[in-house]
Formats: C-alpha cells, structure tokens, sequence
C-alpha cells in the first residue's frame, strides 16, 4: 500500500514538470497618446527570428495584456531580445450591435464593421519595421508599450 502510494506521488510529480523551454511571465500594458489600446494583440517576435521563441498575447479592454507561447499557449516568454508589432482584431459586435448605414464614399453600400487599428503608426505593424525592441528577462517581467 505504502509503495503503491509513492508510486502514484511520484507520476503526479512528474506530471506537473514543465515541458519546453522555460518562459518567464510578460505583461503590461498598450497606450496610445496616454489612452490604452485595445483590439490588438502585442506580438514579440525573437530578434534572431525563431519561430519557436514567438510570444503574443490579446489585449483586454484596459489595454493590458499577458503572453503567451509555445504550441501549448505557455503563459510567457522565453528570455532574449524581441522586435514588438501589434496585430489589429476586428471588434465583434456585442447582441442587437449593428454596423451599417449607407456610406457614400463606398458607393452607397454599407460602411461595414469598423477596421481595428486603424488610428495605428504603419511602423507597429510589422516586426520588420517596429521601432520597439525590448529584452526578456529570466524573471518576472513588466513591459509597458507606448505607441508613437
């Protein structure tokens, strides 16, 4: 009985170990002209481009965000140096919500939903052309994201 229940301590131990890399947690928060942006998700695209080190996460309604990475969505980042851009996300409208409307400028059709993002510098668009570069720590990390 003994050796049975140390046994069955033992696989719950090893259940528990992390696989992969080690990510440290990334958060914070992304503003713009001081007012926080939402409808983005933060992308950190590794400085020596490995796609296995990519790390991204939503932004909520406040502008705060949490990464995420690895096939398995583990919460954080690997440690090094990474170029950050932000993905527009289309706003979902909420039950009895409506976009349309005529819109002379499109021929009189429908203006549709409006596009996410697009009061966003053409620069934070593209890990290519970013001009944040930041480095993840072995640790707890905080980074603030000011756009410009």
């Amino acid at each position: 009985m003994l050796l049975c229940l140390g046994f069955s301590l033992a696989l719950l131990a090893g259940c528990n170990r992390q696989t992969g890399p080690k990510v440290y947690p990334v958060s914070g928060q992304v503003t713009m002209n001081g007012q926080p942006v939402t409808d983005v998700v933060v992308n950190f695209m590794p400085v020596d481009n490995d796609p296995a080190k990519m790390a991204s996460g939503q932004v909520d309604s406040s502008g705060n965000y949490q990464l995420r990475s690895g096939s398995q969505g583990s919460p954080g980042a690997q440690p090094g140096r990474y170029k950050v851009y932000l993905t527009p996300v289309a706003p979902v409208p909420t039950e009895g919500q409506s976009y349309g409307g005529q819109n002379p400028a499109a021929g009189g059709q429908s203006a549709g939903p409006p596009t996410a993002g697009s009061n966003l510098p053409q620069p934070w668009l593209s890990a290519a052309t970013t001009p944040l570069e930041v480095e993840v720590k072995p640790e707890s990390n905080t980074i603030n994201i000011d756009v410009k």
